[in-house]
């Protein structure tokens, strides 16, 4: 989800939120149904703390920030449940900084992005809303999608590819365009844990590119698992 880091935030918002769940994966049971496949990867979290490296065309000079994504207790509206996560940066006096707040729902079309309030700026909704996990999440699902964003106009392109981040891991593998602009934008979630990291790459005014990235992820304390180098 910077100063140099909120290039992503502002280009494609809240994508980075993922979702981290208690939920263990069951092992000698039926096969899952799509729904519980998804309910598996995105559900209810409380805080979600990870360090966020971002740099411009692979310079050595890499930035560094500590990121907290804390989630507020689920409402259920018929047949969805809609989250509402905050997003901030800590900085290194451990004051904490608002970088963004994003609605979600989870529902019979998968896990999807509503909108976002960036660094303050009023909440703008996507129109439709966004899909980061259809609603059956497995290798070589696909979808794309033309989004209304404020005055702004993205076209979608997503894939559903492994991860070696854990046994059974996805990954959300998507590229959003904007006009001549692109985002790419790999997220990684595992079964019972959910969302665990990310790679991203965005194309910035000038031709220059900034690859961001996660590490050190923890989940109220607890690692979780380390994904791949993109």
């Amino acid at each position: 989800m910077k100063p140099a880091h909120l290039a992503l935030a502002a280009l494609l918002s809240s994508s980075l939120v993922g979702a981290c769940g208690e939920r263990p994966p069951r092992s000698n049971a039926a096969p899952l149904t799509a729904a519980e496949r998804l309910n598996a990867l995105v559900s209810l979290g409380t805080e979600v703390e990870y360090t966020e490296v971002s740099a411009v065309n692979l310079s050595a000079d890499r930035q560094r920030v500590a990121v907290v994504d804390r989630w507020s207790p689920p409402t259920v509206s018929g047949e969805v449940t809609l989250y509402e996560v905050t997003t901030t940066e800590r900085g290194p006096d451990g004051a904490e900084r608002v970088r963004e707040r994003a609605r979600y729902e989870l529902g019979p079309e998968g896990w999807r992005l509503l909108g976002t309030e960036v660094s303050g700026r009023p909440y703008v909704a996507f129109e439709p809303p966004q899909v980061v996990l259809p609603p059956d999440p497995k290798v070589g699902a696909f979808w794309t999608g033309t989004h209304r964003v404020g005055d702004t106009t993205r076209e979608r392109s997503c894939s559903i590819t492994p991860s070696s981040a854990c046994e059974g891991g996805l990954v959300s593998d998507c590229v959003t365009a904007m006009g001549e602009r692109a985002v790419k934008l790999q997220q990684h979630y595992c079964p019972g844990l959910g969302w665990v990291g990310y790679t991203g790459e965005v194309e910035l005014p000038g031709g220059a590119l900034m690859y961001l990235s996660s590490e050190s992820a923890r989940r109220d304390g607890r690692p979780l698992p380390a994904i791949p180098e993109g």
